[in-house]
């Protein structure tokens, strides 16, 4: 989960793992890129599109470098993603 909300990270971060998922948050797309380079493949991973020090477009491009397989799932608090 990629998120610059810690409160909207820790909330999911809390509903997945009750589920019975295994949960890794970060803050934004720098740390998401390095922590995806350096783990496992991720089966999916969740990211916010617009942050401050970066977009979660980077953020599919180095999950899917590391494992085409990898699902990525895209949200925003925008109405729309022109900006």
């Amino acid at each position: 989960m990629v998120d610059d909300e810690a409160g909207l990270r820790d909330m999911l971060r809390v509903l997945l793992s009750r589920a019975g998922y295994d949960v890794e948050i970060v803050e934004g797309q720098t740390r998401a890129v390095a922590l995806i380079a350096c783990s496992d493949p991720f089966d999916v991973v969740i990211t916010d599109l617009s942050m401050p020090d970066g977009s979660g477009m980077g953020v599919l491009q180095e999950a899917r470098r590391v494992d085409d397989a990898t699902q990525v799932v895209m949200v925003t608090a925008y109405a729309t993603t022109a900006q």
